[in-house]
């Protein structure tokens, strides 16, 4: 049970679980339900909240992510909000059945989704997957004006406190952004006072790095494992990052990295 609160007397709150932003300024009010009691998280849930009183400029957006890792072995293969497909190609979200039918794996499930930290990256669907707005469904597309508002959080399985921060988002690559060179795109988080704070200022490399970052990429990997031209089966998604710690380790200066299980709205 979910108690949300504010020390503004007379202050409304309102939340969604659907990523949009619970209250939005410059006319359009809110878009979220108005909390009255205690939430009920019984699933996997981005609950975002907000505090609004009439002539007051609203409270920062906070979101928190819910993860359930049985519902994570068993989301579904078309997740409401969510493309049903790419081109010509039927999308498919779910885990991968023949991993969780195998007696060797499906007992590893659980132990897997927690042996790293995980990102949860919250937006509006509209953002994300409209066809003229949505700049995943326009990947191709970039610059300032294909840059949206989203939520980051890090959240450490060994309970480590991590962070939520409000950054703009954009797809992030050359040849890979190209939605016929392929589906899965990496995201750049940049942190700019039109979201929140100017900087993200967390060891996310630990303490020998970088302690404050302007800029972020949640890079999926796809030049990594030459996942295309038939070659699909020998994709390793983890070759460059070993480089650059061997590079690292041998005293050389090299681009940091750690390996998270990325959440897109709960996904």
């Amino acid at each position: 049970e979910l108690a949300l609160s504010c020390d503004t007397p007379d202050a409304t709150i309102y939340y969604t679980t659907d990523g949009s932003k619970p209250y939005q300024i410059g006319g359009r009010g809110p878009s979220g339900t108005v909390y009255q009691q205690p939430i009920r998280i019984a699933r996997t849930m981005c609950l975002r909240a907000v505090a609004a009183k009439d002539g007051w400029v609203p409270s920062r957006t906070v979101t928190h992510t819910y993860v359930f890792l049985n519902n994570v072995a068993v989301q579904s293969a078309q997740p409401p909000g969510f493309p049903t497909s790419w081109g010509n190609v039927a999308a498919d979200y779910e885990m991968d059945p023949d991993i969780l039918a195998t007696p060797e794996y499906s007992g590893q499930v659980n132990a897997a989704l927690l042996s790293l930290p995980s990102m949860s990256l919250v937006m509006a669907v509209d953002d994300l997957f409209n066809s003229q707005t949505g700049i995943y469904a326009n990947s191709g597309a970039g610059g300032i004006g294909w840059e949206r508002p989203g939520s980051i959080e890090l959240i450490y399985p060994d309970g480590t406190e991590g962070f939520q921060v409000n950054c703009g988002v954009r797809i992030q690559g050359g040849y890979f952004r190209q939605p016929s060179a392929c589906r899965k795109h990496s995201f750049r988080l940049l942190f700019k006072g039109a979201y929140g704070p100017t900087k993200l200022r967390y060891p996310l490399f630990g303490e020998d790095a970088a302690q404050e970052f302007d800029t972020v990429v949640l890079r999926a990997g796809a030049n990594d494992g030459y996942t295309w031209s038939g070659n699909e089966s020998n994709a390793q998604f983890t070759r460059d990052q070993f480089v650059r710690d061997l590079q690292l380790g041998t005293g050389n200066a090299s681009p940091h990295g750690n390996f998270v299980h990325l959440y897109v709205n709960g996904l």
